[in-house]
């Protein structure tokens, strides 16, 4: 299978060097191809690894991994394109963390929101998706709540 990873950190790369070792092609993207991290990762890892920008890789998979920093997410996936998410499921293990303050992180996104209602109601705006935080989504941009579901995001045409 043909999974894009996108964001270059310790969770895209022990997540695509897995799934690299199971004997899936990976794409690492980056805000820029050409990435040090993402070119040291591929070549690290064989023929079955490649790197590229965040549309290139969401392009690329059939399956996406969003491993970036939760501060950085929305504008990963905007980078990455509406076109090349269409119809592609995406799995989310972005946390979004604040670290502008030293340590311990604080949430940059907490109490009345969250970042997984954000990424559906920003990146999918224009394609009439929304929040897809815990149910279904529908084609009129509304979702149905499921109790007892674990958070997911998945986008379709």
């Amino acid at each position: 299978m043909k999974i894009g990873i996108l964001g270059t950190g310790m969770v895209g790369a022990t997540i695509a060097t897995k799934l690299v070792a199971l004997g899936h092609e990976v794409m690492m993207g980056s805000r820029n191809s050409g990435s040090e991290k993402a070119v040291a990762w591929a070549q690290a890892n064989g023929a079955n690894a490649s790197q590229g920008s965040f549309a290139q890789a969401a392009r690329f998979g059939e399956i996406l991994f969003n491993c970036t920093q939760g501060t950085a997410s929305i504008e990963a996936l905007q980078s990455a394109g509406a076109d090349n998410l269409k119809g592609k499921i995406l799995i989310d293990v972005a946390n979004p963390l604040d670290f502008s303050r030293g340590m311990p992180p604080l949430l940059s996104i907490c109490n009345t929101d969250s970042l997984g209602e954000q990424i559906p109601q920003d990146v999918s705006r224009d394609e009439g998706r929304q929040d897809a935080q815990h149910g279904e989504l529908r084609s009129d941009g509304q979702s149905r709540a499921r109790a007892g579901r674990s958070r997911h995001l998945c986008l379709r045409q």
